[in-house]
């Protein structure tokens, strides 16, 4: 079984990817940091009592110089729909 990252490759409303990774899952955070993401926040207790989640976010850049219509060198050659 193999799994892939949430990526920045596909049709955009968002510069940036959030996720979260329990504190005690070691791999997946090993592999998240490898694929790019950056630690932002911890939510103490929010699952499992003693652990955390913690958050993270992959971005492409700030959101006043985003432009869900443009395409970047990370296109796939997907069209990206005008909304």
């Amino acid at each position: 079984m193999s799994f892939s990252p949430p990526s920045t490759k596909r049709p955009s409303v968002s510069p940036n990817v959030f996720l979260c990774v329990s504190s005690f899952n070691d791999r997946a955070r090993d592999f998240y940091e490898r694929a790019g993401y950056e630690l932002i926040g911890e939510l103490r207790d929010y699952f499992v009592r003693g652990h955390s989640e913690l958050l993270f976010r992959k971005s492409r850049g700030p959101w006043n110089d985003f432009d869900a219509n443009a395409r970047s060198s990370e296109d796939d050659g997907q069209i990206i729909p005008a909304n």
